[in-house]
């Protein structure tokens, strides 16, 4: 018998269990967090979570590649703000400064998933985070081929810049008081890549 098509209730219940995912998983990690802690946060029974999502495993896939999703929209969107290099570079890091604030436990998920090779995502890091560093690689190579040698490293001058400030907002409290409470990431890129403001 096939399942019944889904109602509006079903998709806000999808909408209201991957955002209780996404803050107990960014907050625990996938081993400690609970699946009973996630269907409570969304107001649901932990049957109804596992009729959604079938297992722990899929819901914190489907968490990481909504996650994945929306850090890839951020980015091509902020690629079309500005006429000039210096105006689309200044937007997009500053959309991605703008989105992990406004969604730290991604951060959080995404840094536990590249160290942790047993975490049930491990391999999307390689699937949905390198396609997003390989456009911003490519956005600046293509911008910066009179100003910057052949040989600088574009790919891991982003990898670090945006790990420090991943690290830095997974870390809340701890990472103001490591960083302060200004945020030099846009400036750090604009003076590393010589864009003059």
């Amino acid at each position: 018998m096939a399942r019944p098509k889904k109602s509006t209730i079903d998709v806000a219940t999808e909408v209201r269990l991957l955002r209780a995912a996404e803050e107990v998983f960014g907050s625990r990690g996938y081993a400690s967090g609970r699946l009973e802690d996630i269907a409570e946060g969304a107001g649901v029974r932990r049957s109804s979570l596992l009729y959604h999502y079938g297992t722990k495993e899929a819901l914190y896939k489907e968490v990481v590649a909504h996650g994945y999703s929306q850090l890839r929209d951020v980015v091509a969107q902020a690629l079309g703000k500005g006429e000039s290099f210096r105006e689309r570079l200044r937007a997009v890091v500053q959309a991605l400064i703008d989105f992990e604030a406004s969604k730290p436990q991604i951060s959080g998920l995404v840094l536990r998933d590249l160290i942790n090779k047993q975490s049930p995502a491990h391999e999307m890091v390689h699937h949905e985070l390198k396609p997003i560093i390989d456009l911003l690689e490519q956005f600046i190579r293509a911008n910066t081929s009179d100003t910057l040698p052949e040989s600088f490293p574009v790919r891991q001058t982003v990898l670090q810049l945006y790990a420090g400030h991943m690290v830095r907002t997974a870390s809340g409290e701890l990472g103001l008081e490591l960083w302060g409470d200004i945020d030099h990431t846009v400036e750090i890129t604009m003076k590393v890549f010589s864009v003059e403001d």
